[in-house]
């Protein structure tokens, strides 16, 4: 077969073994889908972001907190002095001081206020 010049890299495959780095699981195995865009994200973060003089600003939307994202992701990042600012919309500010408050956030389901509304109505 002819060569295409439309072809990338062929994607190695390689095994899993002990004692492997975070750097080496990126590099060597994130060759695919979601996860090669989670290794060039690793690379832009070490060739752009993680430099001396960059200020960093993060934009939020959706409700982060109840999902735990703000205190498993972005408290820490913002601790470890990645994040220099964040602008977020209302949901995960309204959350952020729920949960400051000490209030509890339950599951539910979309469709419970449904069954609710037409129990009423019949």
């Amino acid at each position: 077969m002819k060569h295409c010049r439309y072809k990338g890299a062929k994607i190695p495959v390689k095994q899993v073994g002990k004692n492997l780095t975070v750097t080496e699981l990126v590099e060597n195995h994130f060759g695919a889908y979601n996860a090669a865009r989670l290794s060039e994200i690793c690379r832009l973060l070490e060739s752009k972001v993680l430099k001396k003089d960059v200020t960093l600003g993060v934009s939020l939307t959706g409700a982060l907190t109840p999902a735990g994202l703000g205190s498993s992701c972005l408290v820490p990042l913002i601790e470890n002095g990645f994040i220099d600012y964040i602008a977020s919309t209302g949901a995960n500010l309204y959350h952020d001081i729920h949960f400051g408050l000490g209030l509890d956030l339950h599951k539910s389901s979309p469709f419970s206020m449904i069954l609710t509304l037409r129990k009423r109505t019949s």
